[in-house]
């Protein structure tokens, strides 16, 4: 059992859009040994993608209890049926709220606060041109200081919905502190010759962080606006204490996201280069696809297949890297769940396998990963990342135990 660290991270992020074990021998560092075949930044690319989009989630408003039956006992109440037609969006039918007050706008012509709703409601329709009319004609009116507010950042994003080319930067900087960064075994002592040796304390350390990302998405001439999309990344941690443990991730990939309904498909390919200590450790290439299901307005499972080829180097760091060299796959599961307006949980069931050159490096196991997140005012959130991950690898090292190894890592953290 090895507790892997808890991490605390802090970054500062810019958002721009242009038109294993105690079993374990000296062989591999044991921070090395589970380098990532994706850029560690891709996570917080996307948080930040969720943000924007749960920015919009919320302009809706909080939902009273109305009934239709409410509406009939006295049908000319204005209040009343805009009240019915919030409801109707909670219950995720935009097409029967639009309609509603569609009726509302008939009976009573010009009521800023009604074409607001109905803005904000054929948005989420992507019926852009109604949404863009009925948004600008509230705005002629009177509204508060926070409606107004919501109608111009609408308007703002049917303005980019409607652009088929989007070039997006995002640029981040931070602070990570790590206080296991070697991950040393829990139980203090490691194995040589199935003789246990003292291991090296536990030491924490601070990691200066940066991270970048280019992507380029062109929107399909279709009603489903499907898109296609490549894109660049880059993460790199400065250890403040132990150099040998830099880590610079470079990554390229590309791919589409298709819409079929309540579905969404999203096939990619990629490749990516870790160094650590400026030195190669790692190139993969993988392949893989993603299937999201909006099954209710506030909750969605997906599936996600993966399959990587790993090729690493013998590094200072990792003498014995490239031992672990082979194909990785992963498959996983899990869900979205939307629980507040500003709140949301995502829960990822994986299984993976892991072939290599030796079979001491190679192993099958499971991971469950909680990711809660809270979005907070003006683009800024708390997450938390919490796993657990068990791998049983297929064979002994001899030169470690005579015994198989296997692992079970805990990992704790948040991001601010």
């Amino acid at each position: 059992m090895r507790f892997s660290g808890a991490v605390l991270c802090a970054t500062l992020l810019w958002h721009l859009t242009v038109p294993e074990a105690a079993a374990q021998s000296e062989r591999s560092a044991p921070a090395v040994q589970n380098a990532p075949t994706r850029a560690p930044a891709d996570a917080v690319f996307d948080e930040l993608e969720r943000i924007d989009r749960e920015r919009h989630r919320d302009l809706l408003g909080k939902v009273p209890d109305v009934t239709w039956a409410d509406v009939l006992r006295d049908p000319d109440n204005l209040t009343l049926n805009v009240a019915y037609a919030r409801a109707q969006l909670a219950r995720g039918d935009l097409k029967s709220a639009s309609a509603t007050l569609e009726r509302i706008l008939l009976i009573s012509p010009h009521e800023p606060q009604v074409e607001l709703l109905q803005g904000l409601v054929l948005y989420r329709l992507r019926e852009y041109g109604g949404a863009e009319r009925a948004l600008s004609a509230a705005l002629a009116g009177k509204l508060s200081d926070d409606q107004r507010t919501q109608a111009e950042r609408a308007l703002s994003a049917i303005a980019e919905a409607q652009q088929q080319t989007r070039l997006t930067l995002t640029l981040g900087a931070g602070l990570r502190y790590d206080d296991n960064r070697e991950q040393e075994p829990l139980g203090g002592s490691r194995l040589v010759l199935d003789t246990p040796v003292e291991a090296d304390a536990e030491h924490g350390d601070t990691a200066v962080v940066s991270l970048a990302r280019v992507r380029l998405s062109h929107e399909l001439d279709n009603q489903d606006g499907d898109l296609v999309f490549g894109e660049a990344t880059y993460y790199g941690a400065d250890q403040l204490r132990d150099n040998n443990l830099d880590l610079q991730v470079f990554g390229a990939n590309a791919g589409m996201t298709l819409y079929f309904g309540a579905f969404t498909l999203t096939p990619r390919v990629g490749a990516d280069l870790v160094r650590l200590e400026d030195q190669n450790y790692l190139t993969a290439l993988s392949g893989g696809a993603r299937l999201d299901w909006q099954l209710l307005p506030d909750f969605a499972p997906f599936a996600e297949f993966r399959l990587a080829d790993e090729n690493f180097d013998d590094v200072s760091a990792a003498p014995s890297g490239e031992d672990r060299t082979g194909l990785r796959r992963s498959l996983a599961a899990g869900f979205q769940w939307q629980v507040l307006p500003r709140v949301s949980l995502a829960v990822t069931g994986e299984r993976q396998v892991k072939e290599a050159r030796r079979d001491y490096e190679g192993y099958h196991g499971y991971a469950l990963r909680l990711t809660p997140l809270l979005v907070l005012d003006n683009g800024q959130f708390l997450r938390g990342d919490f796993t657990v991950r068990q791998r049983d690898y297929f064979g002994p090292d001899a030169f470690v135990s005579s015994e198989t190894r296997g692992d079970t890592d805990y990992v704790a953290g948040i991001s601010y």
